[in-house]
């Protein structure tokens, strides 16, 4: 179930990528959620993220939180199902489907 979702160890939702940062000689992981655009100053536009700090890369809880994603993203299912009413599997297959449609439209833009 849901392979290509990953979810947030400290927040729950699901996360774009994991980002590294780099202090001295310890590496520290960052969730980070990618929550659309935004006009800036000037009217510039530019992506708007939130980011969740996870701890240092060599921990061994973060390491086993980040890792082991598959049975948060099966709580989120879970959640949203109590929320809905609808099941899990079919949660993720709607959800599923909204991002080929995506993948499709962005095809047709770039086209």
């Amino acid at each position: 179930m849901s392979e290509g979702l990953r979810a947030c160890p400290r927040c729950g939702l699901p996360y774009s990528y994991l980002e590294r940062h780099r202090i001295g000689n310890k590496v520290y992981l960052y969730a980070v959620h990618y929550e659309g655009y935004e006009r800036g100053p000037g009217g510039r536009t530019r992506k708007r993220v939130r980011k969740c700090y996870l701890g240092p890369a060599d921990s061994p809880v973060v390491s086993v939180s980040y890792t082991a994603a598959e049975p948060q993203v099966g709580s989120v299912y879970e959640r949203l199902s109590l929320l809905t009413g609808l099941s899990a599997d079919e949660i993720e297959r709607q959800i599923r489907e909204l991002l080929e449609a995506e993948r499709r439209l962005r095809e047709l833009q770039g086209a």
